[in-house]
């Protein structure tokens, strides 16, 4: 990830410190063989004190270990919440992956035979434009060179996971009571009420089955993701706890249909004086020039009120938007 962090990205990384995250992001949404043979009991967010200074800084991945026919398999999530992809991902990766293997030289964790364990690179992309990126360097490289040079070229293939195209796919399945999958359908959801369907039901769930840190990392990003997000302009005060989140989400729901059926309202009649004002407009001048359309346009009710009244007395076009009190 490039770019500045906002608090919204930040609250989404929390998520996925959680084992309960992790475990069904794999579970659900990585279809290979090798994830049925992971020991879920054993997932372990990696401590930010085992790696280097240089790898630690790095505030936009993730690492975690588990259990795999006995030894320590590693994965290496990296979320991505450019708005653009990024065409050189898997050079990316391939350098954040040799930072890691260092560490694990390093801190000598190593194989009982002294070998490099595996780690498996993630990419977790939230964009609105679909992924079409090189999942692996051999992609990248030239291929207009002799079969014996490209026994030198790098090789690195990376998973990728795109919201946006998990999302109903039917590859995929969307159960809401699965805390990923109500993430992934929150965070691409078009309109408000939809929005809150599913909200309604995974709060639910949430609230049965989640642990306390859970629900306060969730509700924290339920927050910034939401309130602060889509409703900028409202000034509320940091809240992390879920049952207040849940509680102001609720109180401003009806407050938010209201005032937008109001602005509906106001919208309609407004529109509905710029129709009748052009249509008297027509019958009294015939022929209007275009600037009339957008005087009209950009006038406030009260005004197109006062020029509905001047018509009755107009002998010109420019006599009804004359001031009266001048």
């Amino acid at each position: 990830m490039s770019g500045k962090d906002t608090p919204h990205d930040h609250s989404y990384k929390r998520l996925f410190s959680h084992v309960e995250m992790v475990s069904q992001l794999l579970q659900t949404y990585v279809q290979e063989d090798w994830v049925q043979e992971l020991e879920f009991d054993t997932l372990e967010k990696v401590n930010s004190s085992f790696v280097s200074k240089e790898f630690s800084e790095r505030e936009d991945d993730i690492i975690w270990k588990v259990r795999f026919h006995g030894r320590w398999l590693y994965l290496y999530i990296l979320l991505e919440f450019q708005s653009s992809v990024d065409k050189m991902m898997a050079v990316r990766m391939m350098g954040y992956l040799a930072l890691l293997y260092q560490d694990l030289e390093t801190q000598k964790q190593l194989t009982p035979e002294g070998q490099l364990p595996p780690v498996i690179p993630l990419v977790l992309y939230n964009g609105e434009q679909r992924w079409n990126a090189a999942t692996d360097m051999s992609e990248l490289m030239e291929a207009d060179v002799p079969e014996s040079l490209k026994l030198y070229s790098p090789r690195l293939h990376y998973l990728l996971l795109d919201e946006g195209d998990i999302v109903n796919n039917a590859r995929y399945p969307q159960p809401v009571q699965n805390f990923v999958s109500a993430l992934f359908q929150m965070e691409h959801i078009k309109t408000e009420k939809e929005w809150f369907e599913v909200y309604s039901h995974f709060a639910k769930q949430l609230d049965q089955d989640a642990p306390d840190s859970l629900k306060q990392d969730f509700a924290s990003w339920l927050y910034k993701s939401f309130i602060r997000k889509r409703r900028p302009v409202i000034e509320l005060p940091d809240i992390n706890d879920f049952y207040e989140v849940h509680a102001v989400l609720e109180n401003r729901v009806a407050e938010w249909d209201k005032a937008h059926f109001d602005r509906g309202v106001e919208r309609g009649w407004l529109q509905a004086e710029q129709q009748m004002l052009m249509r008297q407009l027509s019958r009294k001048f015939e022929d209007l020039p275009a600037w009339v359309q957008d005087k009209v346009n950009s006038a406030a009710t009260e005004q197109l009120e006062q020029w509905l009244d001047n018509i009755l007395f107009a002998e010109e076009l420019t006599d009804v938007f004359q001031d009266k009190s001048d």
